[in-house]
């Protein structure tokens, strides 16, 4: 495709989306994720184009029968996280750059940092759901980042960085929520 022709967005917005149509998810993610990446964010198919990026991406990702992996929080060490997976955070961290205040964006951010918590990267994915309770306090996903985070110290035994987190969030608007209050 031409990239750089006045309907090259519109071209490839159809192409995308009869890919999906004709269930080819992961041709379909990178034509909707390259008109995310290339052409405005006021362009008329990026917004619907970021989020069809993310959804047929979760489409190919449900389709498909993963190796087993340990419970979350359990991985003793990083495994490695299919490539469909790791295509699918890009494609939600592009959607949350791009639309930040966007309320699909709450589950997206959520999803992406499970992915890494189940496959046992738990630094980055501990960053990301602090990063949630932090950004957007007021959404069942960040009651669910604190409780995870939390969680997932206290199996581990890892007191100070329990205690640490603790007061680190004790002042924050999902702590102060009364259903919060009994994990800080």
């Amino acid at each position: 495709l031409y990239d750089d022709h006045k309907d090259a967005a519109e071209i490839r917005f159809n192409l995308a989306s009869i890919l999906f149509d004709v269930k080819k998810f992961d041709e379909a993610s990178n034509h909707f994720y390259k008109i995310a990446t290339t052409y405005p964010k006021s362009g008329e198919y990026t917004k619907d184009s970021a989020f069809n990026a993310v959804a047929a991406l979760n489409t190919l990702i449900e389709a498909k029968t993963y190796k087993n992996i340990p419970e979350a929080g359990k991985a003793k060490d990083k495994l490695k996280i299919p490539g469909e997976k790791l295509k699918l955070v890009a494609a939600i961290d592009k959607f949350v750059e791009l639309y930040p205040e966007d309320e699909s964006s709450n589950a997206m951010r959520y999803v992406a940092a499970q992915t890494y918590f189940d496959y046992g990267h738990y630094d980055r994915s501990v960053k990301r759901f602090e990063i949630i309770v932090d950004e957007i306090p007021d959404t069942n996903q960040a009651d669910a980042a604190l409780k995870t985070i939390l969680g997932f110290y206290a199996d581990q035994k890892q007191w100070s960085k329990l205690q640490t987190t603790s007061r680190k969030f004790s002042s924050s608007k999902v702590a102060k929520k009364p259903e919060n209050a009994v994990y800080i």
